[in-house]
């Protein structure tokens, strides 16, 4: 493993590869959105997704405890996810304002009707439940 030569590319006519300029990061100029902006409505949409995963994971409980109603740790783990959701779903309508006036451009009227359905979904559930 005595001295080995780096190999270095060269073109066809034996010229030497420029070393690459490094580029400055710079914001893409087709964004319109400030940075604060970004980070209220990704933290938004994360908000919605798990609020979605809650809703999922506490009705395939509801539906396992339908075939073994004494399994307590399934009833357990639909009251947690079935909070979580409802808690979540409180911080969604809590954000959506926000989330409407900081934007530059509105978040796709589909999607807010969307996020709305998810988190009223697990309260209105909670609240069913408790009267009941």
């Amino acid at each position: 493993m005595a001295n080995r030569k780096k190999k270095v590319r060269s073109d066809r006519e034996g010229n030497q590869p420029k070393p690459r300029e490094r580029r400055r990061s710079r914001q893409p100029s087709g964004s319109v959105e400030s940075r604060g902006a970004e980070t209220l409505t990704i933290l938004w949409t994360l908000l919605v997704t798990t609020v979605v995963g809650c809703d999922l994971g506490a009705a395939v409980t509801r539906f396992l405890l339908a075939k073994a109603p004494d399994n307590a740790a399934l009833n357990l783990l639909s009251g947690l996810l079935l909070i979580a959701a409802a808690l979540l779903g409180v911080a969604i309508l809590a954000l959506l304002p926000l989330v409407l006036r900081v934007r530059r451009t509105p978040p796709p009227r589909g999607y807010v009707v969307f996020a709305l359905l998810v988190a009223l979904a697990p309260i209105l559930a909670v609240v069913l439940l408790t009267v009941r």
